[in-house]
């Protein structure tokens, strides 16, 4: 199974080769991103399984900002991929829950394992999810309900 990796990362240079060592590791790189605008886009658009993300971007808006709604609204793990690593910003990154931070400069080997790693721990994830929780659609997302919580239920036509 190919798994969907979107980039955010404002420097072409670290973002291509990102694409090229996951790619040759066999993931799909479905786009490289440099702002918060355009990779809200691509994860509203396209089926994302994790997400490399850049803590300084482009735009008004932060790779932590972004980290906010992977972790709350969209649920897609991520990577923090950034030169930061004073005390102010681990603290921020902690209240993330990133699957992973790594500091650049990096190796090859530290991404893809990395990331082969997040991808399991999430695969983990969904699955014991499944077992214990309905989605329900609210507007464009998937809100997960616990089903102890559901009391009653309605079907009708296609809709319960």
């Amino acid at each position: 199974m190919s798994f969907n990796i979107l980039i955010v990362e404002d420097e072409v240079i670290i973002a291509d080769d990102l694409t090229i060592s996951l790619e040759h590791a066999g993931y799909n790189v479905i786009n490289q991103v440099d702002n918060a605008t355009s990779a809200l886009e691509v994860i509203e658009e396209e089926s994302v399984d994790l997400v490399l993300l850049d803590i300084h971007i482009k735009g008004d808006k932060s790779g932590l900002d972004i980290a906010r709604l992977l972790k709350d609204e969209y649920r897609i793990p991520f990577i923090f991929i950034t030169s930061y690593f004073d005390d102010d910003t681990l603290q921020k990154v902690e209240q993330m829950n990133p699957s992973a931070y790594i500091v650049k400069p990096y190796q090859e080997e530290e991404v893809l394992m990395n990331v082969r790693l997040a991808l399991k721990k999430n695969a983990n994830e969904k699955k014991q999810d499944k077992k214990q929780k309905i989605f329900i659609r609210d507007g464009g997302l998937l809100r997960p309900v616990k089903a102890e919580h559901i009391i009653y239920a309605k079907g009708e036509d296609n809709y319960t």
